[in-house]
């Protein structure tokens, strides 16, 4: 396999990707951080599922978190984190292929934890996504990765392995516990995208929320509820 090492100037996380995905020629995309890990067999168990079918964009499996000392912090945060794909309501994820719309159409998908899929080291992506539609926003500081999972389910099939294929490392100086420390407007702006680009594919219980954050007369309304409930 030739490896080509590329060097630029690092201009936030959402930058970095899409820098790496430009440089790519393959027809499918595998992310690994310097950090976590791959099994032996990720990349070949991954393509064997996205060759399957050509409505495939993305493809993703379960991980293992690994850790240096087990902390109290770090034992809520596995217990919690470590099965993302089970959050979901009337959605059982199992071993195989799903419409994307049928995850954006669960109700838990605006609920805790919000990326229900995983880190990008357990995705792989078909790279034609990226043309479809757009790269990883370069606004977003922590929410990017799972803002573009949920993007690209409008549009495509999703497949899940029933397997630990990856490590991913947890410890205190990777962005997403940096950015836990101040305040980002990442939810903000992914409800709105979500608003303005997937209103139509999420469940009435999502729909009614993001209508009363975004829509001038469902706002007012709730203004004129608050307002009568503090009299």
């Amino acid at each position: 396999i030739p490896i080509h090492i590329y060097n630029h100037e690092p201009s936030g996380i959402g930058a970095n990707w899409n820098y790496c995905v430009k440089q790519a020629k393959g027809t499918y995309i595998k992310f690994l951080f310097q950090d976590d890990v791959l099994e032996s067999n990720c990349i070949s168990t991954m393509m064997e599922m996205a060759l399957t079918n050509n409505t495939i964009g993305l493809v993703y499996c379960k991980r293992q978190i690994l850790y240096t000392a087990l902390t109290d912090k770090i034992k809520n945060f596995v217990a919690y984190y470590g099965n993302v794909h089970t959050y979901w309501d009337g959605l059982k994820v199992s071993q195989g292929v799903l419409s994307g719309k049928v995850y954006l159409k669960d109700k838990e998908l605006l609920n805790s934890p919000k990326n229900k899929i995983g880190e990008p080291t357990a995705v792989l992506l078909k790279k034609e996504c990226f043309t479809k539609i757009g790269y990883f926003s370069e606004v977003l500081q922590q929410a990017l990765d799972s803002d573009y999972w949920y993007r690209l389910m409008k549009y495509y099939d999703i497949g899940f392995i029933d397997k630990t294929l990856i490590k991913f490392r947890l410890h205190n100086k990777q962005a997403s516990s940096i950015n836990k420390l101040r305040v980002i407007p990442d939810k903000e702006l992914v409800y709105y995208n979500y608003y303005q680009n997937l209103f139509w594919q999420l469940h009435i219980k999502n729909q009614f929320k993001l209508l009363k954050l975004y829509h001038p007369l469902f706002k007012w309304l709730v203004k004129q509820k608050q307002q009568f409930n503090a009299k």
